[in-house]
């Protein structure tokens, strides 16, 4: 625990010298992850990149899914991979003289493009194994949010918008007879919320 104490402290103190000035600029690229997909026993790591002038950027995510049922009789897993390109409507520096309310801020609009392959390995009793499903996810939409950048260290981040959810049949390259009504469900298809937080560090 020591340990990381103290990486987490030489990260953070070079920052301490330039809490009290006022830049307009800040570090190009941010390393995230979402805790919302922990809830779908999946793990994400995003990194986003600003380009000139810190007025637009791009982003790409991988999403690592891998669950079992109770019992381990069931296994699902997958892999998808998520691009975004935002436009920031704003991006200011507040620097005050308290050192801890300095940040920047950045409202964005921006279009998203995921898609996956998943298989899901299906037995009903131990010695009767089902060859399950694998199906691909194509989902499409657009997003709106805040960021915001706190002592050059720290990236937060709330966004909200929503897409059509494609689901189709890896084996037979259609759309998916399976339809779920849950939109954490994997098999959900149709118009879909995106919602959540990400937390970051820039680099």
């Amino acid at each position: 625990m020591r340990f990381y104490i103290v990486i987490i402290l030489v990260y953070l103190l070079p920052s301490l010298s330039t809490l009290g000035q006022s830049t307009q600029s800040f570090k190009q690229l941010i390393i995230k992850t979402s805790p919302q997909y922990f809830i779908q026993n999946t793990w994400a790591l995003e990194g986003e990149y600003f380009f000139t002038r810190q007025q637009t950027s791009a982003s790409l995510a991988f999403h690592a899914t891998r669950k079992y049922n109770f019992f381990g009789w069931n296994e699902f897993n997958g892999m998808a991979v998520e691009g975004q390109f935002r436009k920031y409507l704003s991006y200011i520096t507040v620097s005050k003289q308290d050192q801890f309310k300095q940040y920047h801020q950045g409202i964005f609009i921006g279009a998203f493009l995921k898609s996956g392959k998943y298989s899901d390995s299906l037995e009903d009793r131990p010695w009767v194994v089902d060859t399950g499903e694998k199906f691909m996810v194509f989902f499409p939409g657009m997003l709106a949010g805040v960021q915001w950048i706190l002592w050059d260290r720290i990236a937060v981040e709330m966004y909200t918008g929503a897409g059509l959810r494609q689901v189709i049949d890896a084996q037979e390259g259609r759309l998916s007879n399976r339809g779920e009504t849950e939109t954490l469900s994997f098999y959900y298809k149709g118009v879909m919320p995106k919602m959540g937080i990400s937390l970051g560090l820039p680099f």
